[in-house]
């Protein structure tokens, strides 16, 4: 099912994604306490659907979350994916041409590497200035 776009409103509580149908997933399904004082940083920033696994891969500033594109209920949520020292923001974000890993960038020019089936880190690259 190819995707035609993302669809977000203010209150950035739910977005949309616009294909052969108009499907809604819900941001507040994720557990109160793992909100708590992080609201703003849940705003989705990129995403992208998983030909693979047949899902949606969302990327928001701290951490990424999998999306099933049948049922909407989200699968995964990996939160360790930034870097403890430095605390760096993800910036960027694209799926390899199998779709089996996430590659993020942060913003001290960092690249990370990761198993988008589990979430086990792969590979880091430095930034080289």
């Amino acid at each position: 099912m190819p995707v035609n776009g993302l669809l977000t409103f203010g209150d950035e509580s739910s977005f949309f994604i616009l294909s052969k149908w108009f499907l809604q997933y819900d941001i507040e399904e994720l557990e109160e306490a793992f909100l708590v004082g992080r609201e703003d940083d849940t705003i989705p920033l990129y995403a992208e659907f998983n030909k693979h696994y047949n899902n949606f891969v969302i990327c928001t500033k701290w951490d990424v979350w999998i999306y099933n594109s049948q049922t909407g209920w989200i699968q995964k949520c990996f939160t360790e994916m930034i870097d403890k020292w430095t605390n760096a923001d993800m910036t960027s974000f694209a799926l390899d041409d199998w779709h089996w890993k996430i590659f993020i960038g942060d913003t001290y020019g960092s690249i990370w590497v990761f198993n988008i089936s589990n979430g086990v880190f792969i590979k880091h690259v430095d930034n080289i200035f």
